[in-house]
């Protein structure tokens, strides 16, 4: 596993999801992984669409994080996975929310699988969704 390369893409309306995301790709590099963080936001569409598709396709998992919006996936995960080329990944789907783990939730990452199916960046074997879990941006991470 050592070297093995991770990509995180996260949506972050108030800076909640950054900093997960963040902790997460510092967790990752202190377990000798090679991370790429990309924020999903009004310049993720202007930087070099053929660099991140090299770092995704090489990737073993892509990590894919938001906030809970008015009971679904923000609109700017939608426009990514509509606007990506990766293909056949594992993806692990965390949706981020002070809310709880309830139906309303739990169905915003439902919305962003079947999203991620149709538009096949899942692998085809119905195992896509390598993970799927819920946190509270203010649970601690990392010991302190």
């Amino acid at each position: 596993m050592l070297n093995e390369l991770i990509t995180i893409f996260f949506f972050s309306g108030t800076g909640g999801v950054r900093k997960i995301a963040k902790e997460l790709e510092k967790q990752y590099k202190e377990r000798a992984f090679r991370t790429y963080l990309y924020e999903i936001d009004y310049t993720y569409f202007k930087l070099d669409a053929n660099e991140i598709d090299e770092n995704v396709t090489k990737s073993r998992y892509i990590f894919v994080l938001f906030p809970i919006y008015a009971f679904d996936t923000p609109q700017p995960i939608f426009q990514w996975i509509e606007k990506t080329r990766a293909t056949n990944k594992n993806v692990i789907v965390i949706s981020v929310s002070g809310g709880g783990e309830v139906w309303p939730n739990i169905g915003t990452r439902f919305n962003c699988i079947i999203a991620l199916e149709k538009n096949r960046v899942l692998k085809p074997n119905g195992l896509s969704v390598f993970s799927e879990l819920f946190l509270d941006p203010d649970y601690p991470l990392s010991k302190p």
